[in-house]
């Protein structure tokens, strides 16, 4: 899952390599959430460059914590608190049991005010969804 922030400046066709870029980066998450560490690049104060945007990346492990509890909201304070403008979510649930059937997706949306792009790595039964294309 993406979440852009600023959605209106980056085009959909855009969007792979926005993709690449942040692979290319060397940009990557901890799987630690209980610690609160998350390795991002930090956001620049400067605005002398327009096209400047930072990245994030994150696996919130269907929002659970080392306390075992699912709590999309305090991974939505860690994100906030990071101020990226792309953030790269992995293991973000969508009508799964194990999150309380909710759409985790579209709730880290707008609890941040921002946009979602969302692509299925496995599907109903832990089978690959169907191509897209």
């Amino acid at each position: 899952m993406v979440l852009l922030r600023h959605a209106k400046h980056i085009g959909y066709p855009f969007l792979p390599l926005l993709l690449l870029i942040c692979l290319c980066q060397g940009v990557s998450s901890s799987s630690d959430i209980g610690s609160h560490a998350i390795s991002a690049i930090p956001a620049s104060s400067s605005t002398t460059s327009p096209a400047a945007f930072t990245i994030m990346t994150f696996n919130i492990h269907h929002g659970e914590g080392l306390d075992g509890r699912v709590n999309i909201q305090r991974i939505a304070d860690l994100i906030q608190n990071a101020k990226a403008d792309v953030i790269a979510l992995q293991e973000v649930d969508r009508y799964r049991w194990r999150s309380g059937y909710v759409d985790q997706a579209k709730e880290l949306a707008e609890l941040l005010g921002m946009e979602m792009r969302f692509a299925p790595n496995i599907g109903i039964f832990g089978r690959r969804p169907k191509s897209h294309i």
